[in-house]
């Protein structure tokens, strides 16, 4: 069947010149847990005017654009530098802070006076930025206090839950087929994490006396739950964390409302059949699109780091993602209405080769092959009118939440690349275009996301990708081949023979056992009784177990 959309706007539909505003940004409005590396990306109903044309009765001569505006942390009294660009013909801004920003700080982004745009007749107008604000993650590493968001260890946020900006006074609340997604105040021990039902477990999803089959997946402060099935949208499901489950910095859970946080998921009509399947394409590279956002080359992601060099780029090669759409007219409630959407888990992408050169200059000889990105969970998100314009052709906002997974194809540099990415989050616009004479409808989806990549283990590099995808919701997709080869052990560590020696002679005491897989695994598999075991001699060693994209890291209790 036809996938059913509210109306959204055509990608050459015009705001008025009356109600020019702001239509986007990037982080959203209220956003948490985001990447210090991140950039602020604008968009606005109406180009920027050109310095030369600032009218001299709002602007002393000289104003230059970067002076309007201010990104500050919300308790400080001076702003931090930047870096500013036009973008798209002056429709977008692109603010790039010359250094990282704090972690766990809010920031806000000013412009304390007006922003002179360019108006259908060529004259000079003014918007108003609306007040913005964001707040950074918790360090990753380094003092405990900068890794902690509170000093009590308990969940911060759930999601899918839309900020306030979203969704006003309207708490949307979880659908039958999201994936649970929790922001905890401090990094998780995952020795810690145990799910199942009965007292000695942690973390447990109920349909009333019945433990509802779901995958787990920890990465730092970010928890995953993602059932199995699709929750049935007519019964109640209780999720519990309980006080078992620790920081890595030794505090156990507060739990509050999470001791026992009961819901009823709304339906997306997928259990009757009247959700959709689209299938979400990336364009072909050699089409050379750039992103209305960016103004880069579009599904391609600079890769900042000293070790990578300044010029690698993550790029997207030509693919699909299998998507569904819920009923809209099953969430009508909400005023405007929002339309929730799901990628499932197992949806991949290949990205081209990177190579790594240190300090950005030396060749290591390491060259990753194609890159395999795939999401390990089910990704959530929501198609809604636009939050930041009161006009009915501003273009529809697109939000995302991801976890995902990257793999090298070479073996000998994928130990060092592989890597789970959790709680990615992903922002953009959505429009869909009808062409009356090709029977098409075309749904184009542009957006931004910051990803942090770990590069050999000790380099931190940032990457802001730059998505554009596309649907033709006239077709129905078509579904992707299986995937039929079975993963092989590609390397581990320490190894049986390392330049001749056992490779026994090179671990110590209390070093984990690292296993390299040749793809992405089902950690539902690893976590069934028996599929891991460590053995001293005969004798059974106890042990903490995680999985890190496709590595098995195995640690001597």
């Amino acid at each position: 069947q036809r996938p059913v959309l509210p109306d959204f706007p055509g990608p050459d539909a015009k705001v008025s010149d009356y109600q020019r505003s702001l239509v986007f940004a990037y982080p959203s409005s209220g956003q948490a847990d985001v990447a210090p590396g991140s950039p602020i990306v604008l968009r606005f109903s109406h180009a920027i005017a050109p310095e030369s044309r600032f009218p001299a009765t709002e602007f002393p001569v000289g104003t230059t654009l970067k002076s309007l505006f201010t990104v500050k942390a919300k308790a400080a009294s001076a702003g931090v530098d930047f870096d500013i660009s036009l973008v798209n013909g002056g429709l977008g801004l692109l603010l790039k802070p010359t250094a990282p920003l704090q972690e766990k700080t809010e920031y806000q982004i000013l412009a304390p006076k007006k922003i002179p745009v360019l108006l259908g007749d060529n004259t000079v107008g003014m918007i108003t930025l609306p007040p913005l604000s964001f707040t950074t993650r918790a360090a990753i590493e380094g003092p405990s206090e900068l890794q902690k968001l509170t000093p009590a260890f308990q969940v911060a946020q759930m999601t899918p839950t839309p900020t306030g900006f979203l969704m006003g006074s309207q708490p949307f609340g979880l659908v039958d087929f999201s994936t649970i997604r929790l922001l905890m105040t401090q990094p998780i021990d995952t020795r810690s994490v145990r799910y199942g039902a009965g007292p000695t477990n942690t973390i447990s999803l109920m349909q009333g006396s019945t433990l509802v089959p779901a995958r787990v997946i920890v990465q730092g402060s970010h928890l995953s739950i993602d059932p199995e099935q699709d929750l049935d949208p007519s019964k109640s499901y209780t999720l519990s964390l309980n006080t078992g489950l620790k920081s890595v910095l030794g505090q156990a859970l507060v739990p509050g409302n999470y001791a026992a946080f009961s819901f009823t998921p709304q339906d997306s009509g997928i259990s009757t059949g009247k959700s959709s399947k689209i299938a979400v394409a990336v364009p072909d590279p050699a089409q050379n699109e750039l992103s209305l956002l960016l103004g880069s080359a579009a599904n391609q992601a600079p890769v900042l780091s000293p070790i990578l060099g300044s010029g690698n780029l993550l790029k997207l090669k030509q693919g699909q993602l299998l998507a569904d759409l819920a009923l809209p007219s099953n969430f009508a409630k909400y005023n405007p209405v929002v339309t929730p959407l799901r990628v499932p888990r197992g949806n991949t992408l290949t990205a081209a080769p990177l190579v790594v050169t240190l300090n950005g200059g030396l060749v290591s000889g390491l060259n990753t092959d194609d890159l395999t990105i795939s999401l390990i969970s089910d990704a959530n998100g929501l198609l809604l009118p636009n939050r930041y314009s009161s006009s009915t052709v501003a273009p529809a906002l697109v939000m995302l939440e991801l976890d995902i997974n990257v793999t090298a194809k070479n073996p000998t540099s994928s130990g060092a690349f592989t890597q789970d990415i959790t709680h990615v989050q992903v922002a953009g616009i959505a429009s869909v275009d009808v062409f009356v004479k090709q029977n098409t409808q075309m749904l184009t989806i542009e957006a931004v996301g910051t990803i942090e990549l770990k590069v050999l283990g000790v380099d931190n590099a940032v990457a802001l990708l730059a998505l554009k995808l596309q649907t033709d919701l006239t077709q129905a997709p078509t579904a992707s081949s299986p995937d039929e080869i079975s993963p092989t052990i590609a390397s581990w560590v320490p190894g049986d023979i390392v330049n001749g020696l056992p490779g026994g002679e090179f671990i110590r005491p209390g070093d984990p056992v690292i296993v390299n897989f040749s793809e992405a695994m089902d950690i539902k598999s690893l976590q069934q009784p028996g599929a891991i075991t460590l053995m001293k001699g005969s004798a059974a060693e106890p042990f903490s177990w995680r999985m890190d994209g496709a590595s098995l890291i195995v640690t001597p209790d």
